[in-house]
């Protein structure tokens, strides 16, 4: 399902792009992210990168604490975003998966 989110500018989307976000995917239980975060897509729903060799699949707008459940999380499939304002889990760095995220519709600069 396709959707909206609010959020307080904070640098992490640039407005020279389209941005699609979604929310259909859920964090898998345990999970914690930051919002910016580059994830995965994991057995059963969004993971955090564990190897440098992981396929990046979206950038996450929302700080979510994991739990005992799967959780909703809003993210973004396509846009353009502040490589700075994005992090990566301490694997590898944002440019470690530039090219991957462009893959899936996602710029950063």
């Amino acid at each position: 399902m396709l959707g909206t989110t609010s959020y307080t500018a904070d640098n992490l989307v640039l407005a020279t792009d389209e941005l699609v976000t979604d929310n259909v995917r859920l964090l898998e239980t345990g999970v914690s992210c930051v919002r910016g975060e580059i994830l995965a897509k994991g057995a059963t729903g969004l993971i955090r990168l564990a190897l440098v060799t992981d396929v990046p699949y979206c950038i996450a707008l929302q700080t979510i604490t994991g739990g005992a459940a799967a959780q909703r999380l809003t993210y973004a499939l396509s846009g353009e975003f502040l490589a700075s304002e994005c992090s990566t889990n301490s694997i590898g760095t944002t440019a470690t998966f530039k090219d991957g995220l462009r893959d899936v519709n996602i710029i950063l600069r």
